[in-house]
């Protein structure tokens, strides 16, 4: 990815010849929030943006070019989860179980995807479920407040 922010940053301006030369300009909150989002629209699979590469012919397209981008999306769903959970943010965690669903599933995990469609399901219905209490209330336990470390609760007695 730092890769990514190179070229974007040589396209911007051809004297940000490297990553140096870029962080030494001092660039502003506002062009940096604008070459991720231009980044995230190139190197990182969406839908829409996938779908208009996979419509080329097989002679037009990249294909390794593709599964990078691919790669970058799983990549940074797995960031996203990572802080998530550090952060103890439960709600962040259950928004990443879908797209990680399918992604067992595509690659053949039918027991992890087995056991997540459940916790899907029942996350929804939070008053009337004892899994989604045990994980809201009972799953990380912070050691620290202020810092973002979290002990993971190994055995949890519910009565």
């Amino acid at each position: 990815m730092l890769d990514c922010w190179r070229v974007k940053a040589v396209k911007r301006n051809p004297l940000w010849v490297s990553l140096q030369a870029f962080a030494e300009a001092k660039p502003d909150w506002e062009l940096i929030t604008d070459m991720s989002e231009s980044i995230v629209d190139s190197y990182v699979a969406g839908t829409p943006h996938l779908s208009k590469l996979r419509r080329k012919t097989l002679e037009q397209r990249d294909q390794v070019f593709e599964n990078q981008i691919l790669r970058n999306r799983d990549e940074l769903l797995y960031v996203e989860l990572c802080h998530a959970m550090n952060a103890g943010d439960i709600g962040r965690v259950e928004t990443s179980f879908l797209p990680w669903t399918y992604i067992f599933k595509a690659t053949g995990k039918h027991k992890y995807t087995w056991g997540s469609g459940p916790l899907l399901c029942m996350a929804g219905y939070s008053s009337q479920c004892e899994l989604f209490f045990i994980m809201s209330k009972f799953y990380f336990d912070r050691v620290d407040p202020l810092e973002p470390n979290f002990l993971v609760l190994d055995n949890i007695d519910i009565e």
